[in-house]
């Protein structure tokens, strides 16, 4: 069967320790006013870079194009170059880079709420980095040596570089500091990698339990999945006023018009949500298929804005999978840059509880946040084919791969 992931451990059915008795309510099953509609995003860049495409004709130069719009795609695409000073360890993030959340001492004293998604952040991306690092060197340790791109020793040091010291509990910090040294001890009497083998994901998915106690989404019922939950939103609230009106226009472009058209309509939006929303309809339809590389670009900037929306997870979830298809591959042998993936889950993560202590009866936005947690790393044993890319297109994006 499938490598397990630590993904089994999410839960939804989690209490805020600490959160006071006035947020015990149930989601509006409406989803109702959950929507700040913040300022749009200027696209003006990115129409600029369009214009100037557009100008070039086909003498465009595709790879001045791509670093224009996604210039973090550079260190994949100018791989094997003599200018490429990263040689190898462009392959995957070696080093314990990915960000966390340190919430400043006067948010972390005046709510339990920021000292407890501070925890359940930090606690939960160590883990799924040791997840991955893990799965790095099981992948190598099954290939021939002469074929290996890191010796088992340089990915062993790698989770032994894994910066737990961000943790402010001692307890969880000596909590981290076992399962980083108990799967060292696992790995270096592994052999070789085989598919069935579950043993340590199982192993860190009991040591996440452990923060379980900082999950602070706070609400009654069931909750349907998060695509469910937004899609029904967009058709109960904003009926005949969201972005389908944008959306069919693009649609019913000329093929040579249509980009054109989908950037300006997300240049013309009205807000920061209406934004988001038209960026979910054009990722999700097929017409979009030649367009990867200016939907990825759209949604970099609309998470670089560090605004709050419902509509954030999604993006970040169907845009890490596009730019790992774009750049770095489906395969198991594909490089995934999750440090870089991780910055965004961030930002999405920290506009959630930003947007919570300023609308404190918005349970939804915390739902939200902690879903962000409930999925994995993006990693290489994801199916018997390949990477998590692989299946998670189609789960996320249906109208696209139909």
């Amino acid at each position: 069967m499938k490598a397990l992931t630590i993904l089994i451990s999410a839960s939804l059915h989690l209490l805020l320790l600490g959160c006071t008795p006035q947020h015990s309510m149930p989601v509006d099953s409406n989803y109702d006013g959950i929507f700040t509609h913040q300022a749009a995003v200027d696209m003006t860049p990115i129409l600029d870079i369009y214009d100037w495409a557009s100008e070039a004709g086909d003498s465009v130069d595709m790879t001045e194009l791509v670093l224009k719009l996604v210039p973090a795609a550079g260190r994949y695409i100018l791989a094997g170059t003599p200018d490429d000073e990263l040689e190898n360890n462009w392959y995957i993030n070696m080093t314990d880079t990915i960000p966390v959340p340190c919430i400043p001492d006067e948010l972390r004293t005046k709510y339990n709420l920021y000292a407890n998604a501070e925890q359940y952040y930090n606690g939960n991306m160590l883990l799924y980095n040791m997840e991955s690092l893990y799965e790095v060197c099981i992948w190598n340790k099954d290939k021939p040596e002469e074929e290996r791109i890191f010796t088992p020793e340089e990915v062993m040091d790698a989770i032994r570089g894994i910066n737990i010291d961000v943790m402010r509990s001692p307890e969880d910090k000596q909590c981290l500091k076992d399962a980083r040294d108990s799967l060292l001890v696992y790995l270096a009497a592994y052999p070789g990698y085989r598919v069935d083998d579950a043993e340590p994901l199982l192993y860190l998915a009991r040591i996440m339990e452990r923060f379980e106690r900082y999950s602070y989404f706070y609400y009654e019922g069931d909750m349907e999945p998060i695509e469910v939950i937004l899609d029904s939103t967009m058709n109960k609230v904003h009926a005949g006023q969201w972005a389908q009106e944008r959306f069919e226009r693009y649609l019913k472009a000329s093929e040579d018009e249509q980009l054109e058209v989908i950037l300006k309509e997300l240049a013309g939006c009205n807000d920061f949500d209406e934004q988001c929303d038209l960026w979910c309809l054009w990722s999700d339809c097929r017409q979009s298929l030649d367009e990867d590389l200016w939907v990825i670009a759209v949604g970099t900037r609309l998470m670089d804005s560090e605004q709050y929306s419902p509509m954030a997870v999604l993006i970040w979830l169907r845009w890490r999978v596009l730019f790992q298809e774009a750049f770095c591959g489906m395969s198991r042998d594909s490089a995934i840059p999750n440090d870089y993936y991780n910055e965004y889950r961030k930002k999405c993560f920290v506009a959630s509880i930003l947007h919570f202590e300023r609308h404190q009866d918005d349970i939804f936005s915390m739902f939200l946040a902690e879903y962000m947690l409930s999925r994995s790393n993006m990693n290489r044993l994801g199916g018997w084919l390949g990477n998590n890319a692989l299946y998670e297109g189609p789960e996320l994006m249906p109208k696209r791969y139909e």
